[in-house]
């Protein structure tokens, strides 16, 4: 669940961007390696009154115990090298959007930690925020990618533990809806769409989706994207829009002055809503940077590979 990874280096020229108060990366603090170790189980014999032969006997398996327990802690050691050179291999978590699944970035995170997201693929149905948040977070400081809704959660965490959060790297992201009003009534229209998942099924709301205008853009990878989206559990995705949707996130529009880490806005140059929204982030955080990717809408990764590539770079 938590994944400790570097920052990305900054974006070449080649992509339109307009940067904003270039930082530094911050090295993290290594964790200490956990104490543990096999302890082998020890059968003894009373050889008191055996004979001699017996006694040497009993003394040669004391020192093939002896020679045992020796390999049995340099295996233990060597599980406890693998498995911190295993964590440490890591280098991105990476959090995609809603009715999407880690496989999408995998050709673009080769280093990468992806979990699935609260009610998707096999992952537990969502509860609430806070608690995706908690099964989310880091314990060590990562660079974080997120898409969409995944993106929505990534600035959350840099908020929530802005020590385990070294940069953000967000793709059609949004700190939110800031009027109250206009946010109750997002939930409301989420808690429909769930109450509708849940009545009609995947293949009726596959059926819808592939026809939201956000996502327009998206038509022409409908065919692609239809087996990704059926995968998932009807009561999982209704889950995550109840508590994970638009509606049910905070406004962070205040806090964005707060965060101190380099943020990476990407966008699709067609997609003018969430373009907007990343502008307005650009002017409020301290330490950010927007590419804005041209010949794409919401999803760049998906329409523009090669362009989101060299945004990563």
């Amino acid at each position: 669940r938590h994944l400790p990874l570097p920052s990305h280096r900054a974006a070449p020229g080649a992509v339109r961007g307009a940067v904003r108060h270039p930082a530094r990366a911050r090295s993290g603090r290594r964790r200490p390696a956990l104490r543990g170790g096999v302890r082998p189980r020890h059968r003894w014999k009373d050889v008191a009154k055996r004979a001699p032969a017996s006694r040497q006997r009993a003394a040669d398996r004391r020192g093939e115990n002896g020679s045992r327990r020796e390999r049995l802690a340099s295996s233990s050691a060597a599980v406890r090298g693998d498995r911190r050179a295993r964590r440490s291999a890591v280098k991105t978590l990476v959090l995609h959007g809603f009715a999407g699944s880690p496989g999408a970035f995998a050709r673009f995170f080769s280093d990468a930690g992806a979990p699935c997201l609260p009610g998707h693929g096999s992952a537990p149905d969502a509860s609430s925020w806070e608690d995706a948040l908690a099964r989310l977070e880091p314990d060590e400081p990562v660079a974080v990618f997120g898409y969409s809704m995944g993106a929505r959660l990534a600035l959350a965490l840099a908020l929530r533990r802005p020590e385990a959060v070294r940069e953000l790297i967000l793709e059609s992201g949004t700190a939110g809806i800031e009027d109250a009003v206009q946010r109750a009534r997002r939930k409301a229209d989420d808690d429909a769409l769930a109450d509708f998942i849940e009545r009609e099924g995947m293949e009726k709301f596959v059926d819808q989706r592939e026809q939201h205008p956000t996502l327009a853009s998206l038509r022409p990878f409908a065919a692609q994207l239809r087996p990704e989206r059926l995968a998932h559990r009807p009561g999982g995705l209704a889950s995550a829009l109840r508590h994970l949707g638009a509606g049910a996130q905070p406004s962070y529009w205040s806090e964005l002055r707060d965060v101190r880490v380099t943020v990476r806005l990407i966008t699709g140059a067609r997609d003018e809503k969430f373009s907007a929204l990343a502008a307005r982030m650009l002017e409020l955080l301290p330490r950010a940077q927007l590419i804005s990717i041209p010949d794409c809408g919401h999803a760049p990764h998906l329409e523009r590979p090669q362009a989101f590539v060299e945004a990563l770079r």
